[in-house]
């Protein structure tokens, strides 16, 4: 009976002694709160919208009937009475002109290197030119900006030509220059002239794309119009004018009216320097300046107005694009919304220190949908700091709390 009861009192301590070591453990080990490590973070503070690209913008027009052949890219500058086009008979009139062209300036490249001057150069300048006109190529076709693709491939061709007459004195290009000639003389016998040269009537940019847009849009609305007026305008679908053979841009400079609402006009002010992205390659920080700011009522539609002086190709077609509008960057402390706190009128943060919750401050620089960033905080430890272990779920939390009470 004794050894019974023995037994059972020496199980119900090593019981009693596991649960007071299980309960022990767990405390040691459990924390009622959960944390977050602080991280750097960066964040481009943008804004999506619709919008309406508004010129002063004169169609261009041809008398006589033929397939047009144009100077220049879209987007050129140009005066009054400058050239941009002509008009000849049929296609293969267009692009034996261009043939001529092309092999005109092979002949003057080829003519260079024929001359002792100009072989009398070292190798590796010659190879310099050669990478820098590749590298210039190279960097047109990631941008799509091809306005100057006829001269780099020029330029690349005769450092070639330069390097190879380097390479191999006895090297005559007379062959090549007589065939070129050959090829050029038959093929302007073969042509006939242009039965119109097409000029321009005001300075601008010249643009070989015109829709109906030229005859409804212009920078005068600007004075009188409504927020919706323009948000009607910026949804409108415009068709292309085939019956122009381009348009003048009159001007340097244009403008861009972004659809916005109320509270989102309050982002800009008069004379703000933003960039606009329109998701083109070519087209990702053109500049704008805030201009004017259109608000039918205080809680209805808006328009910023962007004036703008950059021009490419691409821009010289577009009406109204989407744009993403960006505003600044923003680096610093990325701190969850849940985990803000307040002591007293002070707001900061609970952080784990070692055994102990701390409060720290939180200066803010950025506010995000769920979460915020701070300053670094410098070398002041009563604000955050980059790698603080802070709470985000924890409750009668407060400065130098025990950690697991």
């Amino acid at each position: 009976m004794n050894t019974l009861s023995g037994k059972i009192t020496a199980a119900v301590l090593s019981l009693f002694l596991l649960a007071y070591v299980g309960f022990n453990v767990w405390r040691y080990l459990y924390s009622p709160v959960k944390t977050e490590t602080v991280i750097e973070y960066t964040i481009q503070d943008t804004l999506q919208v619709k919008g309406l690209v508004i010129r002063d913008e004169i169609p261009v027009a041809a008398s006589a009937s033929g397939v047009v052949r144009y100077y220049y890219d879209d987007g050129v500058r140009v005066i009054p009475g400058m050239a941009v086009a002509e008009v000849r008979k049929s296609r293969e009139d267009v692009l034996n002109t261009h043939r001529i062209g092309e092999i005109e300036e092979e002949l003057e490249a080829l003519r260079q290197v024929q001359e002792t001057g100009e072989v009398a150069i070292s190798f590796d300048f010659a190879k310099r030119q050669a990478d820098e006109a590749l590298s210039k190529i190279i960097a047109m076709n990631l941008t799509g900006v091809t306005g100057e693709s006829g001269a780099l491939f020029s330029d690349l061709q005769t450092a070639l030509n330069k390097r190879q007459a380097i390479t191999d004195p006895q090297m005559d290009f007379s062959v090549r220059i007589s065939s070129l000639e050959g090829e050029k003389s038959a093929l302007e016998g073969a042509g006939s002239s242009a039965e119109e040269v097409i000029t321009v009537p005001e300075y601008g940019y010249f643009s070989s794309y015109c829709d109906d847009g030229a005859q409804i849009v212009s920078t005068g609305m600007l004075e009188g119009c409504t927020a919706k007026e323009l948000n009607e305008l910026a949804a409108r679908k415009y068709s292309v004018d085939s019956s122009q053979v381009g348009k003048v841009i009159e001007g340097y400079s244009w403008y861009y009216a972004a659809m916005v609402e109320a509270e989102e006009a309050e982002k800009f002010s008069l004379g703000d320097q933003i960039s606009l992205n329109f998701n083109i390659s070519s087209l990702r920080e053109v500049p704008g300046t805030v201009s004017r700011i259109i608000l039918d009522e205080a809680d209805g539609p808006a328009a910023v107005i962007f004036k703008c002086n950059y021009m490419s190709p691409q821009l010289s077609s577009l009406r109204n694009p989407s744009v993403q509008i960006e505003f600044r960057t923003y680096s610093g402390l990325r701190i969850p919304n849940r985990a803000l706190r307040f002591e007293g009128d002070v707001q900061g943060v609970y952080v784990s220190d070692g055994q102990q919750i701390r409060f720290k401050k939180v200066d803010i620089l950025y506010e995000g949908v769920d979460f915020v960033l701070a300053s670094t905080g410098a070398n002041d430890s009563s604000y955050v700091q980059l790698y603080d272990d802070i709470i985000v779920e924890g409750t009668d939390l407060y400065d130098g709390k025990p950690l697991n009470d």
